[in-house]
């Protein structure tokens, strides 16, 4: 079994708002794969998130529409532990 965590990758700062994580690598995936988190749609403070899997050097397309980061995490964790 993988414990995946979100490693953060960039932050955005926006005139008077707070600054915003927007972008995560995921840490400890399986050997040969990466996945990646990333805000992809809504405001700063109401943010929509998607995430994108690489194995073995052949990238998905952006999939997904996660209310948090910690929620897409989730869906990786889940794909990782169905595919071990």
């Amino acid at each position: 079994m993988f414990k995946l965590t979100l490693d953060e990758g960039a932050r955005t700062y926006l005139n008077s708002l707070p600054e915003a994580i927007y972008y995560y690598q995921v840490n400890g995936m399986p050997d040969g794969q990466k996945s990646f988190i990333t805000r992809k749609s809504g405001s700063v403070l109401e943010p929509m998130w998607e995430l994108r899997r690489e194995i073995d050097g052949v990238s998905s397309e952006w999939t997904g529409n996660y209310e948090t980061a910690a929620e897409a995490l989730t869906a990786v964790q889940k794909e990782v532990d169905e595919a071990a």
